[in-house]
């Protein structure tokens, strides 16, 4: 009988994992079996005899690697039939998809790790960079105290191929403290808020990286993000109506929101102008009363205090004239008036009035051009816009109606006067009318 062999089973290795030995048999003893592979590539000579000894499988490519060994029979002289299988040898697996590293801050509810892997494969977890006792469930981090652990994931095919291991540190850091923020404000209606700022030293916690977010309310309760306002201080500008601040503060996975604090704006105070009659009074003489409209606004409290100036510039305080209208004494002097109104935390100050004190009009004028005293002039007396002069002759015949005019130059149609004495009448508004003689003299 010619010899045999039996023909081995089709065998699927993996990249640098020794095989078992592969050993031939066949029905007569003492039989021979030489061996031949067609792709070396494996690891494998091209030939041999006898069993087929463990070796390091090797595949370098990402495909499959696969060699046919054929096997014959010997005994004697005599050469039984060949028989041939298969050796494939699968690529090194690519480590699996992992976050590199995860944070949580401590006490936090942990979920578990995850990774992913080629389709069809199994994942493998350790919690030894040895890769000892694997398991196939993803652990969960115990997240109790504050630390840092590492784990490991790899993935394995049908055949028991796996792959090196992906490393995943696990963060358990410190809560955020200290994220206390500084302070309540009062404002007026319309005016910058102060900064918002860290109240004292700084937050700590977290992994030290810190992010910033900074919240507005209305109400206390329901908060909205102010957008770009990402810094560790924040400058609210103008406001013209209450509202609440917080601080949202974040470091890894820790986050943590500050004490709100508010900042109260009082309403805008309305109706604070005073009468803007501009008077006209003789000298010594009491002025009519000053009237300041009724405020309103504000936190619904008034207090006023008027304040006067002989030049417009610097104003003084006039002491006990803290009533919404004031009655200004005698003036010897023109003089100008205005009134503060306070409301709280709040002030505005009212437009200036001027009660003008004339020195007299002159009662002489002469014309004939020599540059001295040719005109009537009465701008130091006339200071309302509306100022109408008339000037009348002994027949009471108008020879000047000046309106808003201040200077006469003692002509009437374009011819000169003659010298005499002319009879005048000044309105101002609705003020008294001044009245009086003028005389031309040449």
């Amino acid at each position: 009988a010619l010899p045999s062999v039996i023909k081995p089973a089709d065998q699927n290795l993996c990249n640098g994992k020794a095989c078992d030995q592969v050993q031939f048999s066949g029905a007569i003893p003492n039989t021979v079996y030489k061996w031949t592979n067609n792709n070396t590539s494996i690891g494998l000579p091209d030939s041999g005899t006898g069993d087929i000894s463990r070796f390091s499988p090797v595949n370098s490519s990402n495909e499959l690697a696969t060699a046919t060994i054929t096997v014959t029979p010997y005994l004697n002289d005599c050469i039984g039939k060949s028989e041939s299988f298969t050796i494939t040898v699968n690529p090194t697996l690519s480590k699996p998809g992992a976050r590199s590293t995860v944070n949580y801050c401590v006490g936090s509810v942990a979920t578990a790790l995850s990774a992913t892997g080629n389709v069809g494969n199994v994942l493998k977890w350790y919690a030894d960079e040895n890769l000892v006792n694997g398991s196939d469930i993803a652990p969960t981090p115990a997240t109790n105290t504050v630390g840092t652990t590492y784990y490991y994931v790899t993935q394995q095919n049908v055949y028991g191929c796996e792959s090196l291991a992906s490393k995943i540190e696990v963060i358990v850091n410190p809560v955020i403290v200290n994220n206390v923020i500084s302070e309540n404000q009062s404002l007026c209606y319309n005016t910058d808020a102060n900064r918002l700022t860290q109240a004292s030293g700084d937050a700590i916690g977290g992994n030290s990286n810190f992010k910033f977010q900074w919240q507005l309310s209305n109400d206390g309760v329901t908060w909205t993000n102010i957008s770009g306002a990402t810094q560790k201080i924040y400058s609210p500008g103008k406001l013209t109506s209450t509202k609440k601040y917080r601080r949202q503060v974040s470091s890894g996975s820790c986050e943590d929101f500050s004490n709100s604090i508010t900042i109260d704006v009082q309403n805008n105070i309305a109706n604070f102008e005073i009468a803007n009659d501009q008077q006209l009074i003789e000298p010594r003489r009491v002025p009519q009363e000053i009237a300041g409209q009724q405020a309103q606004g504000g936190n619904g409290t008034f207090t006023y205090q008027w304040e006067t100036s002989t030049g417009n510039n610097t104003w003084t305080l006039i002491t006990g004239a803290t009533s919404q209208n004031y009655q200004p004494q005698a003036l010897s002097e023109t003089a100008n008036f205005r009134r503060i109104t306070k409301s709280g935390i709040c002030s505005v100050t009212s437009s200036a009035i001027a009660i003008t004190v004339y020195n007299g009009i002159k009662n002489t004028f002469t014309p004939n051009g020599d540059g001295i005293n040719d005109t009537w002039d009465i701008s130091g007396f006339a200071v309302n816009p509306n100022t109408q002069v008339k000037v009348y002759n002994r027949l009471g015949q108008v020879v000047f109606d000046g309106h808003n005019q201040t200077t006469w130059n003692g002509e009437f149609q374009g011819s000169k006067l003659p010298m005499g004495v002319y009879y005048y009448l000044i309105t101002q508004n609705n003020e008294k009318p001044v009245n009086g003689w003028v005389s031309i003299i040449y």
